[in-house]
């Protein structure tokens, strides 16, 4: 039987897959996360659902807890591709499966509003770690992009007020800095099918019109939202910081929207300590 996030008897299961275990948390912890997702673990799987997928989702080589990280890109997908990224995953590790997720909309990475985590460091403190319009969260995985942070102690979370926030950021990037970023960040881009066959010089131009040239910083009004939607609710959440000392919310902005991907543990990584600071 194919898992799905939305069938309460695949939820034991799913919980056994790194990734999929992560949507899946955000999901149990109502946070603004996918309507729709699966964990597709071999081709029969696959033809079982293929026909119910949308034009355009997004998918993710998973591997169950305790096991190696399998080192396949995730990448946009269509019905077209979805076989042979599967097939792509399970030739770099056999017992493999990917994690395909949709919500109502489809989005593409370069019209995002932004991206932040929030790190929850249990007892010590949260920190935000943010990126502006055009920038997704991998930017922030891979540490080559942050636009602002901020560090709140643990003890002064319940107290945090937008208004005052800048009393807690610990980064606002230079406008020359952010300039490199972005030409990194349109540089990534090209290398990617943007559809339309476009070639590189009408990436780079269709990009141009994506990515902005200013950093537009944070406002209290989008400060008060991941307050609400997702700080306060993950603050109270006693049976993560009972399992884990440290938890992050990986977060994309879609359509105005918050969305959180997943919430990523430590137990992710064998061997390998997660730090984006």
């Amino acid at each position: 039987m194919i898992l799905d996030i939305n069938n309460e008897e695949c939820k034991n299961e799913i919980m056994l897959w790194a990734k999929a275990k992560g949507l899946l948390l955000a999901k149990t912890h109502k946070m603004p996360t996918f309507s729709n997702a699966f964990v597709i673990r071999n081709k029969e799987e696959l033809n079982s659902i293929k026909d119910q997928l949308p034009e355009k989702f997004c998918m993710r080589a998973d591997y169950r807890l305790g096991n190696n990280a399998v080192k396949v890109k995730g990448q946009n997908g269509t019905k077209r591709i979805i076989e042979s990224y599967l097939e792509s995953a399970k030739n770099a590790d056999e017992a493999a499966a990917i994690l395909v997720y949709y919500g109502d909309k489809f989005y593409e990475s370069y019209n995002t509003d932004g991206a932040f985590y929030v790190d929850f460091n249990v007892k010590n403190a949260v920190y935000i770690d943010y990126v502006g319009k055009g920038f997704d969260g991998r930017g922030i995985s891979n540490g080559v992009a942050f636009h602002e942070t901020f560090s709140i102690p643990w003890d002064e979370v319940q107290f945090f007020q937008e208004s005052k926030m800048e009393k807690y950021r610990t980064k606002l990037i230079k406008p020359e800095e952010y300039l490199v970023q972005r030409e990194l960040r349109i540089n990534s881009l090209i290398k990617e099918d943007l559809g339309n066959n476009m070639q590189e010089k009408a990436k780079r131009e269709f990009l141009e019109t994506k990515i902005p040239k200013e950093y537009k910083p944070i406002s209290h009004g989008r400060m008060q939202e991941i307050k609400d939607k997702i700080i306060f609710p993950l603050m109270n959440a006693k049976d993560l910081q009972y399992q884990y000392k440290e938890y992050i919310a990986m977060c994309n902005i879609e359509y105005g929207e918050i969305r959180v991907a997943e919430i990523y543990r430590s137990e992710r990584h064998l061997n390998k300590e997660y730090n984006i600071r």
